[in-house]
């Protein structure tokens, strides 16, 4: 048995993190992605998104959370050359996330832009942005959002590599 949210659950299961990497490469792959940064913030973010840059063998960015203890003293972490990036993460509801991220890579790696967000959780969060709207800002209503197949279920893992 697995104690963890809902929306975790499938990473925090025994071979979960890497099943949710390779949701994400298959969405990269899929999409004709290119980019040469991961970039990704939270829990959620660092369960999958480091994962993903090793084996893509991209450089990572990690957004921390304000006013949250992280043992660090820097608000952003890791690569500086960056010039086009993806956001992983586990779902969008609101854009809140993507907001604070998009704000965060402006002021510390200005120049570098977005070119998608990928998600990797195949859990509904029957939210408004499954049904197509959202609340993001302009700058992000821009940015593509991927995500796996919602009728793939979580323990499956139907991404066969290339």
């Amino acid at each position: 048995m697995t104690l963890a949210t809902s929306y975790l659950g499938e990473a925090l299961t025994r071979g979960g993190v890497y099943a949710a990497a390779r949701r994400v490469r298959f969405l990269i792959r899929k999409h004709g992605l290119k980019f040469d940064t991961v970039v990704f913030t939270g829990y959620s973010g660092a369960l999958v998104g480091p994962v993903v840059a090793a084996q893509t063998r991209k450089s990572m960015v990690i957004i921390r959370k304000e006013k949250e203890n992280t043992h660090s003293a820097y608000p952003v972490e890791g690569e500086h050359d960056v010039h086009r990036f993806i956001i992983v993460d586990d779902f969008v509801a609101g854009g809140g996330t993507v907001e604070r991220i998009l704000k965060a890579m402006r002021e510390r790696r200005p120049g570098s832009v977005c070119v998608a967000i990928v998600c990797y959780s195949t859990f509904n969060t029957n939210r408004r942005w499954d049904r197509g709207f959202t609340d993001f800002g302009l700058e992000a209503r821009r940015i593509p959002v991927y995500r796996p197949d919602r009728r793939v279920a979580a323990n499956q893992t139907p991404y066969k590599e290339a």
